[in-house]
């Protein structure tokens, strides 16, 4: 639904044509999610058969421009006023990667959580720099974009932490077990 609403989103201003609609939503996104623009025709193509949009004419380039109707608006208002919901956890590598190494012979879970973390921690790094050196400028889409990356990593430090407490609580138990 993400691309299909940032299409919508995107056409709220003026009609706009399929590569700058891809353009725009890479810049918005500041880069994050970056389209293909055949999946912004796709997107599009199926928008219009939705009743969406609709393809007007073309621009002095020859290229078509794509107009939200107001199907197109009640469907964007209702995405905006809907809060994200949580189907399935998503592909998470970090979750997989942690999830297979407790159970995986031969591998310590505990080194791979201690590689992971000092790994985080150095994106956390680079991502607290990267704000210094914006600092000002007044640009609002990578403010919040580096606030989300250092959040998520903080939040996935906070669970390598837990994951941690479990693996080394467990350990003990089979020791304390074995021993008697």
């Amino acid at each position: 639904m993400t691309i299909r609403a940032g299409l919508l989103a995107l056409l709220t201003s003026e009609p706009k044509y399929g590569y700058q609609l891809k353009s725009e939503f890479d810049n918005d996104t500041a880069g994050v999610w970056s389209l293909n623009v055949g999946q912004v025709y796709t997107t599009l193509d199926r928008l219009e058969r939705d009743g969406c949009v609709v393809a007007g004419a073309t621009d002095a380039d020859g290229r078509k421009l794509y107009h939200l109707t107001s199907v197109g608006r009640d469907e964007l208002a209702t995405w905006f006023a809907e809060p994200v919901a949580e189907d399935a956890p998503p592909r998470d590598e970090l979750l997989i990667k942690i999830l297979l190494a407790t159970k995986t012979p031969g591998v310590d879970a505990l080194e791979v959580i201690d590689l992971e973390r000092q790994a985080l921690h150095e994106m956390m790094r680079r991502h607290r720099r990267q704000r210094l050196r914006l600092n000002g400028d007044g640009d609002l889409t990578a403010d919040l974009l580096l606030d989300a990356l250092i959040a998520r990593i903080e939040s996935s430090l906070r669970w390598l932490d837990v994951v941690e407490e479990r693996l080394v609580k467990a350990r003990k138990s089979r020791t304390g077990r074995s021993a008697r």
